[in-house]
Order: C-alpha cells, then structure tokens, then sequence
C-alpha cells in the first residue's frame, strides 16, 4: 500500500513505524528537524508524497533470469559465485616439495582473500531475490523515502529499490504502463542505447544504435539463457548495466511485436545537468 503521506503535523513511511518514526531529513541536528514544522514548504511535501505514492513492481521476466543464473552460479552480470571461489586442491608432493608447497599457498590464498571479498556480496544478492521473490506477486509495491540535508530524496529501504545497484534497478518497473506516444520509442531507445553503455555520442546516434542492433536485442529477449549479448557485448559495445539492460531488451521485443498496442513500463533516467544546489 502506498506509505503515509508527510506534512509538517504527521510523520510519514511507513504506516507501523508511528512508536518509532525516522524524521523528515536525516540529520543528527534536532534543532533543525524541531524548526521543520514551522515553515512553510508545501513543494517539499508534494515532491516526497508523489514519489512515494509512484507504484512499482517486480519486473518478473528478469527475476526469472536472475533465478535461474543464481540457481545454476552462473557468475556473470555483476553475480557474485554463489558457493564461492574453489580452493585449488593441494598438490600431491605438498609435504615434500618447497616450491609445490609455495605455489600452493600463492594460489590459495588469491581464492581466500575472493571468498571474503564476495561473502558480503554473495549475502547482499540472496536479501535481494528473497525480497524480490517475496513481493512478485503484487501489482504494486511502494518505498517511502527521504530527504538528506542537500534536499535529495533517498528510498528508506536499500537492497532492492529504485535506487539500488544495477540488478536491483532492473528488478523493478513502474506498476503503471503508459503507451509510448509518437516520441516515446525514441527515448526507450535512447534509454537501451544508454544502458548498454553507449552513450557519449548524441540522443539520434544512440536511438540509431538500437536500431542497427535491434536483430540481437531482440533475440536477448527471446533466450536470455542462451543469448547472453545483454551481459557481455552488442556488436562492438561493452555492456554497462547488464540487468537494466535485460528489461529494456524485453521492452524493446515486445514494442517492436506490437508498435502501436504496446505499453511500457520502463522508468527512463536523465541527467540533471541545471542542478542549482549541486553546483553550489
């Protein structure tokens, strides 16, 4: 359900968190967050009710995907080994011969020191699908958020929002779909060609990209598995955002099927670049 509105009489998020709300802004300074409630800032609650209030929902098609590379510890797309980094099986002459013995330990040790590494990693990715698996059922799902002191807005929840990592972000579409409209299969182009990496050339060189491209997007779409472009390259590009990625190459399959019926549910990013209090 949608989180509880914010105003400067009630705290908003989450509806069970009225005995131990969070503030409006995270700061340690209270005196700051006392003053709050009396100044007027009727854009600044609009801004974080409306983003709360947007619907998402678990993007079922890569979730399968994900699934299935996890089941099977295919450790591609930013997946970290789900059993972990094997250690070399110990040489014959160990207990004999110095150099064995050193080349062993040598060897050894990079596996130990990766397995530690990708402990977090590897806790991090099973929280995710576990959430994800959770909440594919519902049409709809909602994060509350909040303001840092920059006035930024940050999802409560981390792991899996839309503002996570990579997989994460491609775990998610907005719950309602919109037709593309007569420009709209520009920027879902324009937002594939980003995604895989290929954006340092302009808006018409990127939508002209997924164009020339579209055979093997399409084919992503329809075997995934086997079809792994979508996490290694397109042509002559590198992927950047693999999971991301994946849901536009499903989009893309499915508005390329049907133009004129099709509805997306693809979020597109742009970058602010007038960001007054950035610069300052």
């Amino acid at each position: 359900v949608p989180p509880m509105p914010w105003s400067p009489e009630e705290f908003g998020g989450y509806l069970t968190y009225a005995k131990r709300p969070y503030p409006l802004v995270k700061t340690r300074n209270q005196g700051f967050l006392a003053e709050l409630p009396n100044y007027e800032m009727p854009v600044i609650y609009e801004a974080i009710n409306n983003v709360q209030n947007t619907g998402w929902q678990v993007n079922n098609r890569v979730l399968e995907v994900m699934n299935s590379m996890w089941d099977e510890d295919i450790a591609e797309a930013g997946l970290p080994h789900r059993g972990g980094v094997p250690i070399p099986p110990k040489p014959a002459d160990i207990a004999s011969n110095e150099e064995s013995r050193r080349s062993w330990r040598r060897r050894a040790a990079v596996a130990w020191a990766a397995n530690k590494s990708l402990s977090g990693e590897r806790i991090a990715t099973n929280l995710m699908l576990g959430t994800a698996n959770r909440f594919a059922k519902y049409p709809a799902i909602y994060f509350p958020y909040q303001y840092d002191y920059r006035g930024r807005l940050y999802s409560v929840p981390s792991g899996l929002s839309p503002q996570g990592a990579d997989p994460a972000k491609g775990l998610l579409r907005f719950a309602e779909g919109k037709p593309l409209g007569e420009r709209g299969a520009f920027w879902l182009a324009y937002q594939g060609a980003n995604l895989a990496g290929n954006d340092k050339v302009t808006f018409e060189e990127r939508v002209q990209w997924v164009w020339d491209n579209d055979e093997a997007i399409r084919a992503c779409a329809a075997d995934p598995m086997n079809n792994r472009g979508w996490c290694r390259a397109i042509g002559e590009i590198a992927i950047d955002s693999p999971w991301q990625f994946l849901a536009f190459c499903f989009e893309w399959n499915d508005y390329r099927a049907d133009p004129d019926g099709f509805v997306s549910h693809l979020s597109v990013a742009m970058d602010g670049s007038c960001s007054g209090i950035q610069h300052f």
